[in-house]
């Protein structure tokens, strides 16, 4: 049994190295900054730089919409790879065991996450 669980966490290991590179080569858009108006700018000429401003954070609002399409499914992959490996992807109580290891140790990564879903599984099998 325990040679079993051990390679469970071998796998759940490349799992969280797989998605976590996933993640680190993500990179949220930067935001434009406004422009500021100085002493020997005309008001056409700031005009001008507003309007390049406003089609600038259009293109950035994009950006942020797609960086967060792609964060979602990682994360959603991760998670149907890591309740796969631990056996209870169709287990009906597999979502709630997610959510709980999820909010127990998703601010310390990937990793975090996949050993408080490992421990909680033991409670489903």
């Amino acid at each position: 049994m325990e040679l079993f669980k051990e390679k469970i966490m071998d796998d759940i290991q490349e799992i969280v190295n797989k998605y976590g590179a996933m993640l680190d080569n993500l990179k949220f858009p930067y935001k434009p900054q406004q422009p500021i108006k100085t002493s020997d700018m005309t008001n056409a000429q700031y005009g001008e730089y507003l309007d390049a401003w406003e089609r600038d954070v259009e293109v950035w609002k994009k950006q942020v919409t797609e960086y967060k399409k792609q964060t979602a499914y990682i994360n959603n992959a991760f998670k149907n790879e890591v309740l796969t490996a631990l056996g209870i992807a169709s287990h009906p109580k597999a979502e709630k065991l997610w959510d709980m290891a999820w909010d127990k140790g998703h601010s310390h990564g990937f990793y975090q996450i996949a050993s408080e879903a490992e421990e909680l599984a033991e409670l489903l099998l």
